[in-house]
């Protein structure tokens, strides 16, 4: 019998200046004892966006919470369908190595700020 799975669903940040606008990912995930960690390396194999450059986020009324990648889904109370926030962290040092992974050039660039 096949085990079952839910569904997590993860919401890009709307960033100006970014590509990514309003996107959702859905997650299948088995257990809710899964770490961030993990799920941003299954977000990472959808989107090709690497983990040290995702905060996930988990919004709880007012308030929002910046999810720690060693703690679980259960951690935080997660539950299925529940709805995760992804923003990217990006700064002026991660953002010039963004741009050089990407430049089709073999000399560094400026970062823009």
């Amino acid at each position: 019998m096949p085990q079952e799975t839910f569904k997590i669903y993860v919401k890009f940040a709307s960033l100006p200046a970014q590509t990514i606008v309003s996107k959702t990912c859905v997650c299948e995930i088995e257990t809710f004892m899964l770490t961030v960690l993990e799920i941003k390396r299954m977000i990472h194999k959808a989107e090709s966006i690497p983990t040290k450059f995702q905060r996930l986020v988990l919004n709880q009324g007012i308030t929002s919470i910046v999810l720690d990648d060693l703690d679980t889904l259960r951690h935080y109370g997660i539950l299925p369908n529940s709805m995760i926030h992804l923003e990217l962290a990006l700064d002026t040092e991660r953002l010039l190595f963004i741009k050089v992974q990407s430049a089709e050039c073999d000399g560094l660039l400026e970062p823009e700020l």
